[in-house]
């Protein structure tokens, strides 16, 4: 008959128990995260869908406020900031 300790089965258990309840966790946090990104993107595909399609106005498009590229260079902060100016 072959002598297995079940004690050594321990040693192997409790650590995957503990990694497996750890990835659980993280997960857990996570789910709020992932939720909140995948609203985030599909708006952006939304927008990038209208814009293609060419429904909004001018004035919407995404921070199209330098008149041209010398002005897109400087304007370091964004549409309106006055960082630079």
């Amino acid at each position: 008959m072959l002598f297995l300790d079940w004690h050594y089965l321990l040693y192997v258990a409790l650590p995957a128990g503990a990694v497996f309840f750890g990835l659980f966790l993280i997960a857990r946090l996570l789910e709020h995260e992932t939720a909140q990104y995948d609203a985030e993107q599909r708006t952006l595909l939304a927008a990038a869908e209208r814009l293609s399609a060419g429904t909004v106005p001018r004035s919407e498009e995404c921070c199209r406020c330098a008149a041209d590229s010398r002005e897109v260079a400087t304007n370091v902060g964004g549409c309106g900031s006055g960082a630079l100016s």
